[in-house]
């Protein structure tokens, strides 16, 4: 496997790891909305961090993709 081949490999992975997060942080979303317990939106402001934070890793990963060079000499 080449070089370049590599990088869009470990970028893909990158990208379904990033997938995987965003799941969870729904999960955790929902449980932190949760009204019957104390800690209800006690996580607010981290989720909306976290969001943020994960558009912009994949928003980087998916220009990242674009920059590897797709036919290896």
């Amino acid at each position: 496997m080449s070089t370049n081949n590599m990088k869009r490999q470990t970028l893909t992975d990158m990208s379904e790891l990033i997938d995987s997060l965003t799941q969870k942080m729904r999960v955790l979303d929902a449980l932190d909305r949760d009204e019957s317990t104390s800690g209800c939106y006690d996580l607010n402001d981290q989720l909306v961090t976290m969001d943020n934070a994960l558009k912009k890793l994949s928003e980087v990963t998916d220009r990242a993709w674009n920059v590897v060079p797709t036919n290896d000499l």
